[in-house]
């Protein structure tokens, strides 16, 4: 069997996501242009070909050869289908969802550089090398982070998997891609949190003050933009549309709910921003190395836009999910939650109560309906964790936290579908 090559040109972002936001839509997406700006040394963007940006030569070697990138090549391949779907705004698969969205999104976590950068100066903080070590150390270390990408990202894929979906597009702006291939939405920054089905449950979010810093017990919401019209936030609610099925030619077909919004109808911000505007500033913030856009003016109009710090970004915002460690590494528990997800019910207006099985402390989820939906109030697992039962929240939280409600509305400028 020929052994396949080593260090290649290792693209933590897909390049034809990459090529996806250029304002040219000829040839492959790998060889269009796009304007590409450095978060440091460079003062202007130019443009540079897709295939060109974003790639670490042998980032996924290790001596297992190159069976972590082989993990990214189950999905590459039907991005571009995923993409389509989105464009022309049509229900999403089970399939592609479990097989192509989750494990996409899911994955940009572990593709960056800077998840062997952590954990390599984690490794290199407890163990003091001689000189002699360097050369094995250095191996290990790539051994250990290719293992850590394979088990970290299917705990990410199965919490992801119960977080709700939108999908964000505009035919007059541009969306602006960050080299992580994603950014996340602090629950205070997310102007889409809310599901109106059940706005008193999803229109606020809770803060405190810890030592003159603000803290927020919300989970915040990750966007991932697709193309430089599309982008997917995935919005953790502790309420979450359930699937819903249709018969077809081929036989009974499930699809996980989108809710598409426009955001071109919607309102704009206070200080007169549009909606786009907002975004790409959050976009921008989460970059740790460089961005892209398709045109030069987007990336201008955003150099002086603060950027969070990288040990923030690992430490912190990249690991606060919806679920808390104990729960997202169960296993059991998490796929038996994502199963009645996947379930094929009829809507009803009465609400059941399922205990979980695989729970230590036997706790439950809550089938209910809305307009012709049904959801699962997955309250008593997801952050912040909610006893539906006896109406009280089981972990405790600062005495002084504040539930705050979003100022922003945007009821007539989204649709569900299916």
């Amino acid at each position: 069997m020929t052994k396949k090559k080593t260090n290649l040109k290792d693209h933590t972002v897909p390049a034809f996501i990459i090529g996806s936001f250029s304002d040219s839509k000829d040839g492959s997406p790998r060889k269009r242009k796009v304007y590409y700006l450095r978060r440091e040394g460079m003062t202007s963007p130019h443009p540079q070909r897709a295939e060109t940006i974003g790639y670490v030569k042998g980032e996924y070697d290790s001596s297992f050869g190159r069976a972590v990138d082989d993990l990214w090549d189950e999905y590459e391949g039907s991005l571009p289908e995923l993409s389509e779907i989105f464009t022309q705004k049509k229900p999403l698969s089970i399939n592609l969802w479990e097989k192509v969205l989750i494990p996409y999104v899911a994955d940009l976590w572990v593709r960056s550089p800077g998840f062997r950068q952590n954990y390599e100066n984690q490794f290199e903080a407890l163990l003091p090398l001689s000189q002699e070590d360097e050369g094995k150390f250095k191996q290990s270390t790539k051994d250990l982070v290719a293992m850590l990408r394979t088990k970290i990202r299917l705990e990410c894929r199965r919490v992801f998997s119960l977080y709700s979906i939108d999908v964000l597009y505009t035919s007059k702006s541009n969306f602006i891609l960050p080299d992580l291939g994603m950014a996340y939405l602090r629950a205070s920054e997310d102007m889409f949190r809310k599901d109106y089905s059940w706005e008193k449950a999803t229109e606020w979010y809770g803060e405190y003050y810890k030592s003159g810093k603000r803290c927020e017990i919300n989970p915040p919401s990750y966007l991932v933009p697709l193309s430089n019209n599309i982008a997917v936030k995935m919005t953790p609610r502790q309420i979450i549309p359930t699937a819903i099925y249709k018969d077809t030619p081929s036989g009974r077909q499930g699809y996980i709910p989108v809710r598409y919004i426009d955001c071109d109808s919607c309102a704009r911000g206070w200080d007169g921003s549009s909606v786009i505007e907002d975004i790409n500033k959050l976009l921008v913030g989460s970059a740790l190395d460089w961005v892209v856009a398709s045109d030069k003016d987007s990336l201008q109009n955003i150099r002086n836009v603060p950027l969070e710090n990288k040990d923030f970004i690992h430490n912190e915002a990249l690991w606060f999910l919806g679920f808390s460690k104990d729960i997202s590494g169960n296993e059991g528990l998490m796929s038996e939650i994502i199963e009645h997800v996947k379930k094929d019910r009829k809507a009803t207006n009465s609400r059941e109560i399922i205990i979980i099985e695989k729970s230590t402390d036997k706790g439950h989820i809550d089938y209910v309906s809305s307009n012709n939906r049904n959801y699962l109030h997955i309250s008593y697992f997801s952050t912040p964790r909610f006893n539906t039962k006896n109406n009280f929240f089981i972990e405790d939280y600062n005495p002084e936290t504040k539930r705050v409600r979003s100022p922003y509305e945007f009821n007539n400028c989204y649709s569900w579908v299916p």
